[in-house]
Order: C-alpha cells, then sequence, then structure tokens
C-alpha cells in the first residue's frame, strides 16, 4: 500500500510538469493571413486583450509601454508616433510613418491613434517597412489592432461591465461588453467605453479645473458562420470625444502671430486655440469635437491678454 501511494504521487507530479512545460501557440494575423507567431517572418509584438484588461491599458498611448521600439506622445492638437526612432513632424495634417488599421480599416491621421482600447482581442505591432501587405504610410512599422468578435454557439446571454471611479480628478470610467446569440450560426455584440475626466490643474483665470475630458465610444457587432468554411463578420465603431484644456506642458509666454486665412494651430497655457493665430497665450477654453477621426477647433471666450 505504501508503494502503490507513492507511485501514484510521482506520476502525478510529472503529468503536471509536463503540462506546465507546454506553450499556447499564438495565432497572428501580421501577414493578412492566420498563421504561428513562430513562422512569421517580421518582426512583432502580440499584446493580447487579457493582458490589456489586466493592465488597464486604455489606449495605445499607454500600450507603448509595452512594445520595444515604440512609443506614443501627444500634446493638445497632435498625436506623434514614433517606431524606431522615426516618425514625423507634430502637424495634425500629416499621415504617419505608422500604419494603424483596426479590424482591417486603415486610420491614416494622428488624431486618430487616441482611440480608446476597449473589447479587444489582440493588438499586433509589427516594426520595419510593411508598404508589401500594408500600402503607404506603413514606412516603419503597422499597427494592427483585432477587436472581439461575437461568440457564436452559446446559450446563454454573456456579458462583462466593470466601473472604476478616483477622488483625486473626480475621474469615472464605464466599460463593458454584451454577447447575445440568436441562433446556431448568428450572434451580436455590443461593447462600449464612457470614460470622463474633470481634471486636477485650477485655473486662475476662469476658477476651473483641467484639463477635462468626455470620451464616449460604442461598437456593434454581428457574425453569421453557417459551416466550418465561412464567417462573415460585421462591426460598425461610433466614438465621441471632447477635451478641454492642454495635454502638454504649459507654456508661459508666446507672441500672437497676425491672422491669416486658415484656423490657427497654435497652442499655449492650458491649450487655448483663436482662429487665424498661429500661436497665442490663453486659459484652457479650447473645445475640440472628433467625429471618424477628423477633429475640428472652435474657441469660447476672449484673450485675457
Amino acid at each position: 500500500m505504501q508503494s502503490a501511494f507513492v507511485l501514484a504521487i510521482a506520476m502525478t507530479f510529472t503529468v503536471s510538469t509536463v503540462k506546465a512545460q507546454e506553450l499556447e501557440e499564438i495565432i497572428v494575423t501580421a501577414t493578412k493571413k492566420e498563421e504561428s507567431l513562430q513562422d512569421v517572418s517580421v518582426s512583432v509584438s502580440v499584446i493580447d486583450g487579457d493582458l490589456i484588461e489586466k493592465q488597464a491599458i486604455q489606449s495605445l498611448k499607454d500600450l507603448s509601454a509595452y512594445v520595444p521600439n515604440f512609443s506614443v506622445t501627444e500634446n493638445a492638437i497632435s498625436t506623434i508616433v514614433t517606431m524606431r526612432g522615426i516618425s514625423i513632424g507634430a502637424n495634425q495634417s500629416f499621415e504617419q510613418s505608422v500604419g494603424l488599421f483596426v479590424d482591417g480599416v486603415h486610420l491614416p491621421k494622428g488624431r486618430q491613434f487616441r482611440t480608446g482600447l476597449f473589447d479587444v482581442d489582440r493588438v499586433e505591432v509589427l516594426r520595419g517597412p510593411q508598404g508589401t501587405l500594408f500600402g503607404k504610410n506603413t514606412l516603419t512599422g503597422a499597427l494592427n489592432v483585432i477587436t472581439a468578435k461575437p461568440v457564436i454557439g452559446d446559450d446563454d446571454i454573456s456579458g462583462k461591465v466593470s466601473i472604476a471611479a478616483s477622488d483625486e480628478d473626480s475621474g469615472t470610467e464605464i466599460e463593458g461588453h454584451l454577447n447575445i446569440p440568436l441562433s446556431d450560426a448568428f450572434a451580436v455584440r455590443l461593447a462600449w467605453q464612457d470614460r470622463d475626466n474633470d481634471g486636477t490643474i485650477n485655473n486662475l483665470y476662469n476658477g476651473k479645473t483641467g484639463p477635462t475630458a468626455d470620451e464616449t465610444m460604442l461598437r456593434f457587432s454581428a457574425s453569421y458562420q453557417p459551416n466550418d468554411d465561412l464567417r462573415v463578420d460585421f462591426k460598425h465603431t461610433d466614438g465621441e470625444h471632447i477635451r478641454t484644456g492642454s495635454t502638454s506642458s504649459p507654456w508661459t509666454f508666446d507672441q500672437a502671430m497676425p491672422p491669416t486665412p486658415t484656423s490657427g494651430l497654435g497652442f499655449a497655457v492650458m491649450g487655448i486655440f483663436y482662429p487665424g493665430y498661429q500661436a497665442a497665450v490663453g486659459t484652457g477654453n479650447q473645445y475640440t469635437d472628433e467625429n471618424l477621426g477628423f477633429g475640428t477647433t472652435q474657441v469660447l471666450g476672449n484673450n485675457p491678454l
């Protein structure tokens, strides 16, 4: 009896050790087809959805802390993406040298890199020129964001909701998804993210705090899979981003230039914008409304100088 008991323990330990040594295969679509990460010929880093949720990665700027040779910096009007030390100028009209693709759709402008990461299956970061497969604006690399698809075949409705709040800046964040199977071959999925931040810096000019942010993102997905050889996916994403105040270091002074026919692109203390001025000093009353990645800027208030 004693010998049999010891043998059983040894066999159990051996099986557990073998299972612990097994590595889960990572499937990516970096070359426009599904293949193992070990078989991909390009330099690629993969961040899966579980890590994004666990580490509270909310944007591509947050993601850059987990990817080598990749960084995202933001100011009041521009987003600068750098891959292997190469980037473009800080101009919101420029197209990036790093291509951004969300579910295969190209988002060329820098502002679109501010899109929130929610209900994501994985993010693939490809380093090096990718023009052969992804086209132009991929001189230094490409980001391939794959969002979660509806789960087909489940019997019950499933979902998840997370709520976070902060006393420091009166910020709140609500994020979640809902998966609804309608048949054995058809399912829909609704995902959302809402973030509200009142800021921590007191503006002595108008008595308000800033910079503030109010961002809402919604995504509707539908999938139809009649057999193992065919699957049709439909996704629609809509978002609104309203930010007041600068996200960069404040300037103490900058000369206001004469008016020009074009809208001003300058920013200064708390990110004020004045139409027709290239640069100005002011307070945090900038209003930015983004629709489908294209930003428009309006000004409320007068120049305090």
